[in-house]
């Protein structure tokens, strides 16, 4: 019986092009498979870019001022922020001038709280003041004039202003 190689060996002596020598290969994908390297060999861990929650997924948009941003988070305990707990669901964003924290690392982060939905029409606010006011509950300014007589007196006097 005769080994693989001594094929190759006859086909190179007798002055064969390399085109022939692949024709040795009975299935392409799998002799492709075994010669690549496992990944733990390789050290890399492949990861689908909708499961890296890294990235920022959640569109934001405030009904007040049309500001638009992708966040990482909405909810009240952001993941990647360390023992912080929001009254209210927030949509929370990583901060984008510190560079991205490697993959699965614990390192506190820095964030930014960009707004929430308003406790009365549920519609999406900022978090500046000429947006939304903050008493208990998120308010956008129309929902908290219209509730402006259950705020305390010192509550209805900052919103005057």
């Amino acid at each position: 019986m005769k080994d693989e190689s001594d094929g190759c060996k006859d086909l190179l002596t007798e002055n064969r092009s390399v085109e022939q020598l692949e024709l040795l290969v009975k299935n392409e994908n799998d002799e492709i498979e075994r010669l690549q390297l496992p990944n733990e060999i390789m050290n890399v861990t492949k990861r689908p870019a909708d499961e890296d929650e890294r990235i920022a997924k959640i569109n934001f948009h405030c009904i007040s001022c049309g500001m638009h941003e992708m966040v990482h988070y909405f909810g009240t305990t952001p993941t990647f922020v360390k023992g912080l707990q929001f009254r209210e669901p927030t949509y929370t964003l990583r901060d984008p001038f510190q560079p991205p924290p490697p993959y699965r690392k614990s390192k506190p982060e820095y964030f930014i709280a960009i707004g929430s939905n308003c406790c009365s029409c549920h519609k999406m606010i900022c978090k500046d003041s000429e947006c939304s006011f903050f008493y208990i509950n998120t308010y956008c300014l129309p929902c908290a004039r219209q509730e402006m007589s259950t705020f305390p007196s010192e509550i209805q006097q900052k919103l005057h202003k």
